[in-house]
């Protein structure tokens, strides 16, 4: 089968530590047998069929090698005549793979080479494309075997490199629609922090849903004093959510929840600090001098130092404007009495919990609705 492919499952392997584990037995090429007893269980990176086999003795499988070949299992047989005679511990190739703990290999092939997600070459062993996510399903392909690029150059080695490179197009665009950054040359004196693009798939049961890929600014390379200055943004407390929590149940009324997305980027930097930074990826570009131009944020792009502490004071001006108050005790949570309605709201970061009390449970819900249509006017919620 193709390396990419889920292997069917309708075979049922005994490990010898009261575990089992289900694998068809044609992909070991033994056609026709379904039980297998294996007598390894650490992965180990070869070049059969199946790139994870078990490395490790197994007490059923303890007194294998006194057995002779007429006793042997058939599929016990079939693998002594075909097995490595290389142990793991003495070959300096399985080191070298098996140095960062969880990487599976992925790749067969026919040189003896493995697959290492540092060699972008071999990110698409098979010269894949796929140009739709309906494309990638329909041809059950397995979306976990796929590497997660982690650069620029891994994305255009990819399979998936055509949605890999739409997903960075909305990402860019959104952020250009948000105005979060202006082109400028930088100043003398002046030093730009860098930026990544941070990729993840989206993968419900077997299927690939969606493919992410989010602009972040190098944070790390910010100066205390120069770029920024306070860092702190506060939480709700879970003293104070189970309050709230509490609250609910005893006025038997029900608690609702909002998500603002992309909560960061809707605070403002300080203009007391400016913060540089370098074009990203893929998207770079020159003013018409043919001077390189840089990022001056004007939002807090994710990954920033200030960005928490800008995204609360943000989020607590918008709550006091609409007349919430917040608790001197805890101060995130607000509180706001109306004619016939009172809210609370408990903030945790970019997470919203409202328990609005009135007299009945659709007086208290119309309430909700129309303080969510307010707030969906100002930021984007989910």
């Amino acid at each position: 089968p193709h390396p990419y492919l889920l292997p069917s499952m309708d075979g049922s392997v005994d490990t010898g530590y009261n575990k089992t584990l289900r694998v068809d037995c044609e992909h070991l090429g033994v056609p026709g047998e379904s039980l297998m007893n294996f007598s390894q269980i650490q992965m180990r990176y070869t070049t059969s069929r199946l790139n994870a086999l078990l490395c490790r003795e197994s007490p059923a499988s303890a007194a294998l090698g006194e057995r002779t070949e007429a006793e042997l299992h058939p599929v016990d047989a079939h693998r002594r005549a075909n097995r490595d005679t290389t142990l793991p511990s003495q070959s300096s190739s399985f080191k070298a793979q098996t140095k960062s703990r969880g990487k599976i290999n992925l790749k067969k092939n026919n040189n003896n080479s493995s697959f290492s997600p540092e060699q972008p070459d071999n990110l698409n062993p098979s010269g894949l494309l796929f140009t739709s996510v309906e494309e990638f399903n329909a041809k059950g392909y397995n979306p976990l075997l796929i590497p997660t690029p982690t650069t620029l150059k891994e994305v255009e080695k990819s399979p998936l490199r055509t949605l890999w490179r739409e997903a960075m197009n909305q990402e860019f665009n959104a952020q250009m629609t948000n105005g979060t950054w202006t082109y400028t040359p930088l100043p003398d004196g002046c030093k730009a922090i860098g930026c990544k693009w941070v990729f993840k798939v989206k993968i419900e049961g077997a299927k690939l849903v969606k493919l992410k890929a989010r602009l972040v600014a190098q944070g790390f390379g910010q100066v205390y004093g120069v770029d920024y200055l306070d860092t702190f943004s506060p939480v709700v407390s879970f003293t104070g959510f189970r309050l709230l929590l509490g609250l609910g149940a005893l006025v038997n009324m029900k608690i609702f929840h909002a998500d603002i997305a992309n909560a960061y980027l809707k605070a403002n930097m300080d203009d007391e600090f400016k913060v540089y930074m370098r074009q990203p990826d893929g998207f770079r570009r020159k003013n018409l001098s043919g001077i390189a131009e840089y990022c001056l944020l004007v939002k807090c792009l994710y990954g920033t130092k200030q960005a928490g502490r800008g995204w609360h004071y943000t989020i607590r001006s918008y709550l006091i404007n609409k007349g919430f108050l917040p608790c001197d005790s805890e101060v995130c949570i607000f509180v706001k009495r109306t004619e016939n309605c009172f809210f609370i709201i408990a903030l945790y970061v970019d997470d919203l919990f409202c328990l609005p009390i009135s007299s009945n449970a659709v007086l208290a819900r119309d309430n909700w609705v129309l303080f969510m249509k307010e707030l969906t006017n100002y930021f984007h919620t989910v």
